[in-house]
């Protein structure tokens, strides 16, 4: 299991696009759509990809369900969100 740690893209009202490997960060709420969303996640490549209820789970550990599988490269493994919480 890999542990991701959050890194906060919304410090303070502005906004960091750049998530680094191996990291996540709950997505701004005003967004679209933004109740399917649950959080943004980089995988250990550097490919940023939105984490959605329509696919995934989130348990109160952080433990994502299922497996994280980057669409953009062959990153697959399962993950937990460090400091997640709802």
């Amino acid at each position: 299991m890999a542990d991701f740690t959050r890194h906060e893209l919304h410090p303070r009202g502005r906004i960091d696009h750049t998530l680094p490997p191996c990291s996540w960060d709950y997505l701004d709420p005003g967004g679209k759509d933004w109740l399917d969303n649950l959080a943004l996640a980089t995988c250990g490549n550097g490919h940023t990809c939105r984490i959605v209820s329509r696919v995934h789970t989130i348990a109160a550990d952080g433990t994502l369900r299922p497996s994280y599988v980057c669409p953009y490269c062959s990153y697959h493994t399962t993950v937990r969100f460090v400091g997640w919480h709802q």
